[in-house]
């Protein structure tokens, strides 16, 4: 069931997004890059949370656990998702931004300063009747009047009941944001219908296909995260084990289970890496240096005599993105990550803000990383014909789809769309005299006494039998590492901590003669 909240500002609003402005503002409010303020899911959340904890107190029936979920949980417990509430005009407001072709007068503090303004506030020495020194503070406040709407989305069995329930925790909803008993946050908040949503193309299944490219973009932040820093870092790239997730998820509804889905053939999910005008770009190969003080040219030691020059400096190419185009030149892409700020308060309502700094304590202060909104990224699934028709059919008739962690409130909302079918044929042998074979993923290897291994040599045996060619090949190397973990959400615990082969890893062989060995399908 979808339905979306109707937010109408009573009052002038600040919803703190934890920062400042240029110093010129001490507290500012949450907006995005152009420049439209907002309010997040995630303080919505919050707000109706604490409204549902006023009504049980009062003695009516709710179970705000299930609604609005466990707090600290790792899982998505709960069964109602709440994105984050914009301006209800915000589309007009874009068409009119994109017809004047970006206009310097429509910078975002320009757009930001047509629905907010600045308050300045003092705190006074009682005894002397002045202000305090060093008291003065500048607040940004969102202007009264002003109407926002969010989606919300209820997923389960008895959603009319629930429905219920947050209709009944929107009434009594009164006040949100910082300033609360100063005459900030007065609030007025309701359910309506959703509109239905558009029609979109969709690529048709060919018969026997056995591989499907798929477009994801990001409509609102995505947060993969790093085995390094947790919620305060992202991965650049989504794992194919959400898009894996994500179908499953939607597969156990018709009561497809996992094991079904492997049973009928080997399958795999690929990464989805960032691209753009339909094209996705890949970690830039290991053996590629870059030349100090040279940013057009680069040397490729994949090609035989290839070494640089007496006056030139070359050095590993840092971590990107790349697509190469006929002539070899590189075209590289970054992937935009921004930084949020949350707090959860403490139990007592009489103190508004958090009052830890221990990650272990509800009552924190705490920054979010994630991929920002706006970006594609590309990828693809590769299985037997059966899967992916079953694949292809979960895939085309998801509206909206949701990824990564905290998707229940203000992250994770995609759109994915599929970009062609296609039969990959079947693994043959190619004779070549060279050859180079790239990790395109993180890669986890095994030694002979069934230990994790990062040893090259175990690599290559890998690689070489793979290859179906004689264990006694040594190829040139060129080695990437990372770590890699993550948490399993079924058995709720988290998976190892491994040292792995990193994308980007290269292989380099050159043989006497032709050789055949089995590339398989790509």
């Amino acid at each position: 069931m979808k339905k979306k909240l109707i937010i109408e500002l009573l009052s002038d609003l600040c919803v703190s997004d934890g920062g400042v402005y240029n110093s010129a503002i001490d507290t500012d409010v949450c907006y995005d890059k152009e420049g439209f303020p907002f309010i997040p899911g995630k303080r919505l959340r919050g707000c109706l949370r604490e409204s549902a904890h006023d009504l049980r107190e009062w003695g009516y029936v709710i179970d705000e656990n299930k609604i609005f979920g466990v707090p600290g949980k790792e899982t998505n417990s709960s069964v109602v998702r709440i994105g984050n509430a914009y301006l209800t005009d915000r589309k007009e407001y874009d068409e009119l931004a994109g017809n004047t072709k970006r206009h310097s007068l429509l910078h975002p503090q320009n757009i930001l300063d047509q629905f907010s303004y600045v308050r300045t506030q003092t705190a006074l020495d009682y005894e002397s009747g002045v202000a305090d020194n060093t008291s003065l503070r500048t607040l940004r406040v969102v202007k009264k009047g002003l109407t926002f709407e969010a989606d919300i989305e209820i997923d389960d069995e008895n959603e009319n009941e629930i429905l219920s329930s947050v209709e009944t925790c929107c009434k009594i909803m009164r006040h949100m944001g910082i300033a609360r008993t100063r005459g900030l946050g007065e609030v007025k908040v309701k359910v309506e219908k959703c509109k239905t949503d558009q029609a979109k193309h969709i690529i048709e299944l060919k018969e026997g296909s056995t591989r499907i490219d798929y477009r994801i973009r990001l409509k609102e932040p995505v947060i993969c995260k790093s085995v390094n820093g947790e919620e305060g870092r992202t991965m650049d790239y989504i794992e194919g084990s959400k898009i894996l997730g994500l179908v499953l998820e939607a597969l156990n509804k018709k009561s497809i289970s996992y094991t079904d889905l492997t049973s009928l053939g080997k399958i795999h999910f690929s990464n989805a890496y960032i691209g753009k005008a339909g094209k996705r770009y890949v970690e830039v190969p290991a053996c590629y240096y870059s030349i100090k003080n040279n940013s057009k040219d680069y040397l490729d030691y994949s090609i035989p005599g290839c070494k640089a020059k007496e006056n030139e400096q070359p050095s590993m190419m840092k971590h990107r993105y790349i697509d190469a185009d006929t002539s070899g030149n590189l075209q590289t892409l970054s992937v935009s990550t921004v930084e949020r700020y949350h707090h959860s308060r403490p139990e007592d309502k009489g103190i508004g803000r958090a009052l830890s700094n221990n990650a272990n304590d509800r009552n924190q202060f705490y920054q979010i990383s994630s991929i920002e909104e706006g970006q594609e990224f590309f990828g693809y699934i590769v299985g037997a014909p059966e899967q992916i028709k079953e694949i292809y059919s979960v895939l085309t008739s998801l509206d909206t789809a949701y990824i990564g962690y905290g998707r229940r409130s203000e992250y994770g909302r995609v759109e994915m769309e599929i970009t062609r079918c296609s039969n990959t044929g079947e693994n043959e042998k190619e004779s070549c005299r060279r050859l180079m074979v790239k990790l395109e993923a993180p890669t986890i290897i095994y030694n002979d006494r069934a230990f994790y291994s990062i040893d090259r040599k175990d690599l290559i045996k890998e690689v070489n039998s793979a290859l179906e060619i004689g264990e006694e090949v040594n190829p040139k190397a060129y080695i990437n590492y990372t770590t890699i973990g993550g948490f399993n959400v079924t058995w709720e615990l988290k998976k190892p901590t491994l040292e792995v082969f990193d994308k980007g890893t290269v292989l380099i062989y050159e043989f006497a003669e032709p050789v055949k060995v089995a590339l398989g399908s790509r």
